[in-house]
């Protein structure tokens, strides 16, 4: 009774691990900045729904924060773009799903990283999409090589998706790497698509975007990593018009739009008042990473350049380890989530309040060694 397209597809083993663990267990496994929703954003929530702005809002979203979308770009670019360029999503994820709804054929090819998050791979494979995949070498600290890209690129490759920065190794694209596999989709006709929704959260240095480059990119990105509003379901593409007005109409089959609640919260996040919230989360997640690191300087291979993710490697098989730990405890995910490289590794997420984070990783270290 069920379509084809969901039979072989189950629950991402992250979901499983997590839903498998204790009601009380620390959780440093999920994708989630633990903290607060900044209080400008949340007072701006509540002043919509006091003033009884609860309706429909245009499928494409309020022109006020498709603009503030535009004007976030237009300030880091020299391209010049318009709200007409934007549309706003339930998520970067239902982003990334009507994407590549909107660009797949099947048969076509998508090429991905290995590793990176695994919701490319299951969504296209819905689409009757394949996907195609190139290391990013864990013996070398994920580094990259565009010669292993073009590899891959066939006539039926449709499009090139990377997560910049990485989930879940922490790491980013350099301008160099940004320039060279834009102009290799250039050269080969083929879209990119960037998933920047990390992009904020850089530890040392900000993080180039990979918009400006290339007139067939695509960039999926949203408040949920630098505004901890992962509840609040609230992420964007931005695109050419060509592109975009497709994805408009999937995602008004598929949601209609986002919350106005939502999206008036947006619009504060996006003020700059609402960026300057970003410097104190910044702070926040370099002191736990310090304290990550301290704790696990013997285990960490390489040095990540975003939160909230470190890659540590260990001995044992990965999913045995993070099943046997969550029955434990503490909820850490298998490296063979997200890749063939990045098998024999977990991914921890140490943005957490500190005493949880302490209590986590002392859990993990006695389990290391």
């Amino acid at each position: 009774m069920i379509a084809d397209r969901l039979k072989n597809i189950n629950k991402s083993i992250i979901r499983q691990i997590f839903d498998s663990a204790p009601p009380n267990a620390i959780n440093m496994g999920l994708g989630e900045i633990q903290f607060n929703t900044p209080n400008i954003v949340k007072l701006k929530a509540k002043k919509a729904i006091n003033q009884n702005e609860i309706y429909y809002t245009p499928n494409a979203g309020l022109t006020e924060l498709r603009e503030a979308v535009a004007n976030y770009y237009n300030k880091q670019n020299m391209q010049s773009i318009s709200f007409k360029n934007t549309c706003i999503f339930n998520g970067a994820q239902e982003a990334i799903f009507s994407v590549l709804f909107s660009i797949l054929n099947p048969d076509d090819e998508l090429i991905i990283t290995d590793p990176t998050f695994l919701a490319y791979k299951t969504i296209a494979a819905m689409f009757g999409a394949s996907t195609k995949t190139f290391p990013l070498d864990s013996s070398k600290a994920f580094s990259f090589d565009i010669k292993q890209l073009e590899e891959q690129i066939t006539q039926k490759t449709k499009a090139v998706f990377l997560n910049h920065p990485a989930n879940p190794t922490g790491k980013a694209f350099s301008e160099k790497d940004i320039k060279e596999i834009s102009n290799l989709c250039k050269k080969h006709n083929i879209i990119l698509i960037a998933d920047e929704v990390y992009i904020e959260l850089y530890l040392k240095k900000p993080i180039p975007s990979f918009w400006g480059h290339y007139d067939n990119t695509v960039i999926i990105s949203g408040l949920s990593k630098s505004h901890c509003m992962t509840g609040w379901r609230i992420g964007w593409v931005v695109a050419k018009e060509e592109l975009l007005e497709k994805f408009i109409v999937a995602h008004q089959y598929i949601s209609t739009c986002v919350s106005p609640i939502t999206q008036k919260a947006a619009i504060a996040a996006l003020s700059e008042k609402g960026m300057e919230t970003i410097k104190s989360l910044r702070k926040r997640l370099i002191k736990n990473y310090n304290i990550a690191t301290q704790y696990l300087k013997n285990h960490i291979t390489y040095e990540a350049e975003v939160a909230p993710y470190l890659m540590i490697k260990i001995k044992d098989d990965d999913i045995t380890f993070c099943k046997q730990l969550a029955q434990k405890g503490l909820i850490v995910m298998p490296g063979s989530a997200f890749g063939k490289e990045s098998q024999g590794f977990i991914r921890i997420n140490y943005a957490l309040n500190e005493k949880k984070l302490r209590m986590g990783l002392k859990i993990l270290l006695k389990n290391l060694t």
